[in-house]
């Protein structure tokens, strides 16, 4: 995690820490984060710019409605104020390689990337604007969070499309083909061609509400570090985004409620899973110009087929294991991405294509944190949720293969 630091008119943020005007260090910033593993802000060491560069923005708390009515996100809404205030965004500069929210707490005088800074600082300082951000710092937490995880299936790794919607009914849209266009024929003058539908499914899809009750008062975490408590809002968006990650794969897997929504189900050729069946899976299964881009299956599927040299050979071979020693990361075998999800049973495999399997929907205003309580520093059972839903697109876009039993 990066730490910050004040050298005279300049703002230099490094590895390490805070520095003072005399060079003498005295804060760790955002160390305690960076020893969890959590959080690695993709950004470079020693950044350095004038305070000057930052344009201080007057904000109220009507900047969430704003930036809702402008389909942005808080970051993006900020920036566009910024540049509209004369910020130039300059790519080399430095100054840029911070996101608008920090560049604006920095301002306010409140350092985002110290260990000292604590919760009460948002609610304390000389600019009462910072805690009309804190709520976008929550939020920006929760999000971090539901990226967590190399080998884990996130909600990102679903969606071919998405559509914000203004109810809690989902009106799936569907492409029928006619049952005779199997083949390409010539076509009389006079004769009909066959047709490809596109309209409305037989029954509409539901939204689904993932979320989290906050049981703490402001008393309670007032002196707590706001990177400490960025740790836990990140585990909260992790588990958010888990839960997201399963009802999409129900929808996946079970369907949409629409006939013939669900996944094509295959079984092993024998009662041992061989590394044959996820050839067939991979290679044979998908017709119709669907090309598999991800695969999904639980750890303990995966430790077996990295670690069985009988049945899974060609994944024992040098590059794949030289890269995961080395590393961590799996090779895209068969150019696929290869994730993870303990929903996932035992003895399976789902293969998918991402770019026509899945739409994602989210309910408009279904706001992902109450930002007036948290202002007006009412914690207690402040809730923290999203209403969202999935369809089916194409049921040839997903397939499943299981151990045959018997």
């Amino acid at each position: 995690m990066l730490g910050i630091s004040i050298c005279l008119q300049e703002i230099e943020i490094g590895t390490l820490g805070y520095f003072l005007e005399n060079g003498e260090f005295t804060i760790k910033g955002g160390v305690g984060l960076a020893l969890t593993g959590l959080v690695t802000p993709n950004r470079g060491s020693n950044l350095q710019f004038r305070k000057k560069e930052i344009k201080e923005l007057k904000i109220d708390k009507g900047i969430y409605q704003e930036a809702s009515k402008s389909k942005l996100s808080v970051d993006e809404y900020l920036l566009k104020q910024e540049i509209a205030a004369g910020f130039e965004f300059n790519q080399s500069s430095d100054v840029c390689k911070i996101d608008p929210l920090e560049r604006q707490l920095l301002s306010m005088g409140l350092n985002p990337f110290s260990s000292a800074t604590l919760v009460e600082d948002f609610f304390s300082t000389k600019n009462s604007n910072s805690k009309i951000l804190f709520p976008a710092w929550i939020e920006k937490q929760i999000v971090l969070g539901m990226n967590l995880g190399k080998y884990d299936l996130i909600v990102d790794d679903l969606i071919a499309a998405s559509k914000i919607i203004t109810g809690k009914s989902i009106d799936q849209i569907g492409l029928d083909f006619d049952v005779e266009d199997v083949d390409m024929v010539k076509v009389l003058e006079g004769a009909n061609f066959s047709t490809a539908t596109i309209g409305t499914k037989e029954k509409p899809g539901k939204m689904s509400k993932v979320g989290r009750k906050f049981l703490f008062s402001y008393e309670a975490v007032r002196q707590v570090s706001i990177d400490m408590l960025s740790i836990f809002l990140q585990r909260v968006g992790f588990r958010m985004s888990r839960q997201m990650a399963q009802e999409g794969l129900r929808v996946m897997i079970e369907g949409d409620g629409n006939t013939g929504s669900a996944a094509k189900v295959w079984e092993t050729e024998t009662t041992t899973f061989k590394y044959k069946d996820l050839l067939s899976l991979i290679l044979e299964k998908f017709e119709d110009g669907h090309q598999v881009s991800h695969v999904v299956l639980n750890k303990k599927m995966l430790m077996k087929i990295l670690s069985d040299e009988t049945n899974f050979k060609p994944f024992q071979t040098l590059n794949l294991s030289e890269k995961l020693v080395s590393s961590g990361d799996i090779l895209p075998f068969f150019n696929c991405t290869w994730k993870v999800h303990p929903s996932m049973p035992d003895d399976m495999v789902l293969a998918y294509e991402k770019k026509s399997c899945l739409a994602y929907y989210e309910e408009k205003d279904s706001s992902i944190l109450d930002y007036d309580k948290i202002i007006d520093q009412q914690f207690v059972r402040t809730v923290v949720s999203l209403n969202f839903g999935f369809s089916k697109l194409f049921s040839e876009a997903s397939h499943l293969v299981k151990l045959k039993t018997s």
